[in-house]
């Protein structure tokens, strides 16, 4: 998330006093600069994708211009289009982690999950409740392993990496006749598991606390089929198993 923030921006109005500023309201600007101008869904979505090629591998800060300012014209809303603008800059980060488009994010648990922390990074003038509802709404009723985790590793802050990870372990873990209790002690399990592989340890009674679940015999697991579950595309991620706590 942290490489959608590293613009500059600049206004193209003369008579703008308005200062350079990096943050994700300028950000959304710049994408909405994009809506209001009416162009094609499928050329934003090749622009994106062509343009920001190589600052998904690189942070460089590029300076970015735009008609009119928020300050200067305020007829412009940058926010009016919440959700959509939010999906343009998720698909920045989610084709560099998931392979996600603006196209089928709705069909992406992990991706569902950085929407919503998205959205909830906006300025708070900006925020509009109902649309943070409909995508909390969107991960809560859903019955798959996978949107249930991203729900909450969204509530943990976990990484995109970590999230990505938590999800795959999850959804190769619990079965359908796994429900209720059962799931979220694997989902627990698989969160704090992700988090090592990656490197990122999250706190295990932190996680206890936010899924209401004891981990550990379940861990105990995964543990157990680390080998079967880190399959090549974890370890392409960067998915390390021999930095696995082992307690007991």
């Amino acid at each position: 998330m942290c490489q959608i923030s590293q613009f500059e921006y600049k206004c193209n109005s003369s008579a703008c006093k308005t200062p350079e500023r990096t943050d994700t309201e300028i950000n959304v600007l710049r994408y909405c600069d994009w809506y209001t101008n009416r162009q094609p869904c499928t050329g934003m979505k090749a622009s994106m994708s062509d343009e920001h090629s190589h600052e998904r591998k690189h942070t460089a800060t590029k300076t970015v211009r735009i008609k009119k300012c928020r300050l200067c014209q305020p007829a412009i809303r940058p926010i009016e289009q919440g959700i959509w603008i939010g999906l343009l800059l998720l698909t920045v980060v989610s084709i560099s982690y998931c392979g996600s488009s603006s196209s089928d994010v709705f069909n992406c648990a992990w991706c569902l999950a950085m929407l919503h922390a998205l959205l909830l990074t906006f300025p708070a003038a900006y925020r509009r409740p109902q649309e943070i509802e409909t995508v909390q709404r969107s991960i809560e009723i859903s019955p798959t392993p996978g949107k249930t985790c991203a729900e909450y590793c969204s509530k943990l802050q976990t990484s995109p990496r970590t999230t990505h990870v938590a999800v795959d372990l999850a959804a190769k873990t619990i079965g359908k006749e796994q429900v209720g209790q059962q799931r979220l002690v694997l989902i627990a399990a698989s969160i704090y598991m992700a988090s090592h592989l990656m490197s990122e340890p999250e706190d295990a009674h932190k996680i206890q606390e936010v899924v209401a679940v004891d981990l550990w015999q379940a861990y105990q697991k995964l543990l157990d089929r680390a080998d079967e579950l880190v399959t090549g595309e974890l370890v392409c991620h960067g998915a390390d198993v021999s930095k696995l706590p082992r307690p007991w």
